[in-house]
């Protein structure tokens, strides 16, 4: 098998249309098997809503990555940036765990990264890994940024 591991931005929106194209992938290919690694903003919980809702998978897995705080001096308009960016070391440590148990979880093969989790891509480098840019958004939105 080979491993899978998706890094949404941990909003509602991004989230589900993460999970839907990773059920496309592993419902077209049974040797895929794919980790979610979700990130929470402090204080939120609508993620946690609909990943229990989900039916337990072999092919899906989710991991809970912990609460980062940020420092008191981050701007408002740089809080996503420095929340992503502060979840570093837990992804790379969660993905160090899944690459030490590779009979089980199959050898990993990529990293799928939201649009704006693209800081995720040195962690990917680290375990010399291709990375792919998942844009969440429709066709016609992604023409019109292309376009302007």
């Amino acid at each position: 098998k080979a491993q899978v591991v998706f890094i949404p931005f941990p909003v509602p929106s991004h989230l589900v249309s993460t999970l839907e194209f990773a059920k496309l992938l592993i419902n077209h290919d049974d040797r895929l098997r794919i980790t979610i690694l979700l990130m929470k903003f402090p204080h939120t919980t609508e993620t946690d809503v609909y990943t229990k809702a989900l039916p337990k998978s072999d092919s899906l897995n989710f991991i809970n990555l912990p609460e980062c705080s940020l420092p008191p001096d981050t701007k408002p308009n740089s809080a996503m940036h420095a929340h992503i960016e502060a979840q570093k070391p837990n992804v790379k440590q969660a993905v160090s765990d899944l690459t030490a148990g590779e009979g089980q979880h199959g050898h990993l093969a990529a990293f799928v990264v939201d649009m704006f989790c693209t800081n995720m891509i040195d962690i990917a480098k680290e375990f010399s890994v291709p990375t792919l840019v998942f844009f969440t958004s429709g066709v016609a939105s992604l023409g019109l940024n292309l376009h302007l």
